[in-house]
């Protein structure tokens, strides 16, 4: 993609930790397969704690709106997609990488861990990385305002 530029948001190259590197992705392969077990035994109340957590702020509106979204998907779809968004590896292509990126990241964000964001900034050839004052996983659904302002004032071209 010549003369373009990425921006990302929510990004991550894989959730699960790796001691044998030092990656923080934030949760243990015990974390997930828990979370995959109550996404099974129990959804609607996985639901409802997932989309409480994933906000993270006092946001009524939010929550429920995540949590709606939530429970819209069939169960059996939403954990074997769980399944993909949380087992994928992609830490191997970012070096690939040669369109700039810019990397937005909330200060707090209790899913993507700040480590995730300063390693895909080390990582990627033509990175950058911008972190945003607030919480939450879903900015777009807290504070629409300043993930407009964030977006908007990063390059989407490149001369």
């Amino acid at each position: 993609l010549v003369g373009y530029y990425l921006i990302m948001f929510l990004t991550r190259v894989t959730y699960l930790n790796d001691n044998s590197t030092g990656y923080v992705g934030g949760f243990t392969m015990p974390e997930v397969n828990q979370m995959f077990d109550e996404m099974r035994s129990n959804y609607s109340g996985w639901c409802e704690t997932f989309a409480r957590e994933a906000i993270a702020v006092d946001d009524p509106n939010a929550i429920a709106e995540f949590h709606n979204l939530l429970l819209s998907m069939n169960p059996t779809t939403a954990l074997s997609s769980a399944k993909v968004v949380f087992l994928t590896n992609n830490r191997q292509y970012l070096p690939v990488v040669k369109t700039p990126v810019t990397t937005l990241n909330c200060k707090y964000d209790p899913i993507v861990p700040d480590s995730v964001a300063q390693y895909m900034k080390h990582q990627l050839p033509h990175g950058e990385l911008e972190i945003l004052d607030t919480m939450g996983h879903f900015l777009m659904l807290t504070d629409i305002k300043m993930f407009r302002i964030a977006v908007m004032k990063t390059p989407s071209k490149v001369d």
